[in-house]
């Protein structure tokens, strides 16, 4: 009998499970059409960038110039990149930089049809809580 090889534990009956940002990660030697990640863990890139241009620049930069002390890692990662855009405005940057994030804070970024991270949604929140 053929046994499968996981480095996750997998959901019952399923060759894949979700990570914290709601990605799939799949087993090894998974067959068949990828999954879309569950949006209402985070927002993949271009999502984030809609919602974030949809902020008032005053808020914005207002919140990058004060920011507390409290925040994780990759979020002082993420406003780094933000602080650069505020700048620059340059979108191409902006996305490249933003895909480059996804793709240090999520271990097995190839794995995954649409990324998304949970931080993008975090920040949006921290930024202009609604």
């Amino acid at each position: 009998m053929f046994t499968r090889d996981y480095d996750y534990d997998p959901e019952p009956g399923n060759d894949f499970t979700y990570d914290e940002h709601g990605n799939v990660i799949y087993g090894r030697g998974h067959v068949g059409a990828p999954r879309r990640a569950y949006y209402v863990y985070g927002l993949n890139v271009d999502d984030f960038i809609g919602s974030y241009l949809q902020i008032d620049k005053n808020i914005r930069t207002t919140y990058l110039s004060n920011l507390p002390d409290d925040l994780s890692k990759q979020l002082k990662d993420l406003c780094v990149i933000l602080r650069h855009y505020e700048n620059d405005e340059d979108n191409k940057v902006f996305h490249n930089s933003l895909e480059r994030f996804l793709a240090d804070n999520l271990p097995t970024f190839r794995n995954f049809c649409y990324p998304q991270l949970k931080y993008f949604r975090e920040i949006l929140n921290l930024i202009d809580p609604k």
